[in-house]
This record gives C-alpha cells, sequence and structure tokens, in this order.
C-alpha cells in the first residue's frame, strides 16, 4: 500500500503511480499494490487523471485519521477477500 500527495518534488504522485505500474505489468504481479492519492486538488479533472494513472482511491485533503482508518481498513478486508 501506498500513501502519496499527487504534488510531490521530482515526480509527482501521477507519474510516480504510473511508473509502479508499469513495474507490476513488466514483472507479471498477480496482485497490485493498492495507491491512495492524498491531495488539496479536488477539481473533477484531477480526480479522473489519477484514476488513469492507476490510483485505486483519490482523497481530498483535510482528511480525519478516522476516515484513513476507514479507507486502510476497505483495503485490508478486500485483499483478505481475494486470498480466500
Amino acid at each position: 500500500m501506498c500513501v502519496k500527495d499527487i504534488q510531490m518534488p521530482v515526480m509527482s504522485g501521477l507519474e510516480s503511480t504510473t511508473a509502479i505500474r508499469e513495474l507490476e505489468r513488466k514483472r507479471g504481479s498477480k496482485t497490485r499494490a493498492t495507491i491512495i492519492a492524498l491531495t488539496g486538488l479536488a477539481a473533477a479533472n484531477d480526480q479522473r487523471e489519477a484514476y488513469e494513472c492507476g490510483v485505486d482511491f483519490f482523497v481530498t485533503k483535510p482528511i480525519s485519521m478516522k476516515k484513513i482508518e476507514q479507507y486502510l481498513k476497505g483495503v485490508e478486508l478486500a485483499k483478505d477477500g481475494a486470498s480466500k
């Protein structure tokens, strides 16, 4: 699991997500990393672009710890269900 901001120095969160997804494809990964984009950008086109790059969840700041816990539990439950 990876939680990242979309606006990062050197390589944006979207560029790094694209690179992670490409690496997973090249390696023939049977599972993929869960990527959560945590950002201050709330425009619909930002969200669409994030999903197109391979982000699993798009979360706008500010966010409460309770909401983060809900995302993490949801990811954990989804992975448990996939392994059964």
